[in-house]
C-alpha cells in the first residue's frame, strides 16, 4: 500500500509555518507532500495561513477576512517573508511531482466563494491532479464536490464523536484525515499531526493508513526508509 509523507505547513521545525522558505525545503529535500492551508482577504486574495487570525506568526495582529491584501503584506512572518499567496505556491509546487493537501480553514469564518476560487486557480496553475481539499467542515467539502466533482476530498476530524459526520459525507470522500488511527473504519485514512518515532513506525503498520501529515518530514522518511531496507 502506498504510504504518504506530507510536510505539515512544509517543515515547522526547522523554517517559519506556511512560509515559501520552509515549501521549498521540503520541495527540495523529497517530501512527498505539502499541507497547508488557505484564507482569503476581503479584496478576494487567496493566501496561505493557518490561523484566521496574522497575530500568533507576523508581526501584526487582525483577521485576514477583514485585511486587502496589501494591507495584509505591510506585515512579515518572523523570517521577513510576506503572507504567500496560494498562486505562487502552486506555482512552486508545478514543476514538481509534489502532492498538495490544502485545507479550507472555514470552520470559524466562512469565506463566500472560496471553494470555486481556489478550484479555478488549481486548474489554471495545472496541479489538479495532485492534490487533495481536506476540511473540518461538512458544508465546504458538499460545495466543494459541487463545483470539483472529480477532486479527492477529504473530512478532517480529531473525535471519533464525529464519525457520523463522515458517515452522512462518505460517499463524496476520498480519505478520512483523523488525528489517531481509526481500525473500526475500512476507508483510506491520512494521521496528523504524527511526530513521534514510535507512532510514525505504528501508522506505517496500520490497515488503510496511506499516509501522515507530520512536522518533521525528514525523520518520518528516514523511519520509512529504515522500514523498506528491513524488508528488502
Amino acid at each position: 500500500m502506498v504510504f504518504d509523507i506530507f510536510g505539515h505547513r512544509g517543515y515547522p521545525v526547522r523554517f517559519p509555518e506556511n512560509s515559501m522558505a520552509s515549501f521549498n525545503y521540503t520541495i527540495q529535500h523529497g517530501a512527498d507532500g505539502i499541507e497547508t492551508d488557505v484564507q482569503q482577504t476581503i479584496d478576494g486574495a487567496l493566501v496561505i495561513m493557518h490561523d484566521e487570525l496574522i497575530d500568533r506568526t507576523t508581526n501584526g495582529n487582525g483577521w485576514i477576512k477583514d485585511m486587502t491584501l496589501a494591507e495584509l503584506h505591510q506585515y512579515q512572518l518572523v523570517n521577513g517573508e510576506q503572507v504567500p499567496l496560494l498562486a505562487d505556491v502552486l506555482d512552486l509546487l508545478a514543476p514538481t511531482g509534489i502532492q498538495l493537501n490544502l485545507e479550507f480553514k472555514t470552520s470559524k469564518v466562512h469565506y463566500p466563494g472560496i471553494e470555486a476560487a481556489v478550484h479555478q486557480l488549481v486548474v489554471a496553475k495545472k496541479m489538479a491532479g495532485r492534490t487533495v481539499y481536506s476540511s473540518f467542515d461538512a458544508d465546504t467539502l458538499r460545495r466543494l464536490h459541487t463545483v470539483a466533482p472529480h477532486q479527492p476530498l477529504a473530512l478532517l476530524t480529531t473525535k471519533t464523536g464525529e464519525i457520523p459526520k463522515f458517515d452522512a459525507l462518505r460517499p463524496i470522500l476520498s480519505a478520512l484525515h483523523v488525528e489517531h488511527y481509526q481500525p473500526q473504519i475500512d476507508f483510506p485514512q491520512r494521521l496528523w499531526t504524527v511526530d513521534d518515532p514510535l507512532e510514525i513506525r505504528s501508522a506505517m503498520g496500520d490497515t488503510n493508513v496511506v499516509g501522515i501529515i507530520t512536522d518533521d518530514f525528514e525523520r518520518a522518511m528516514q523511519i520509512r526508509q529504515s522500514r523498506l531496507a528491513m524488508r528488502a
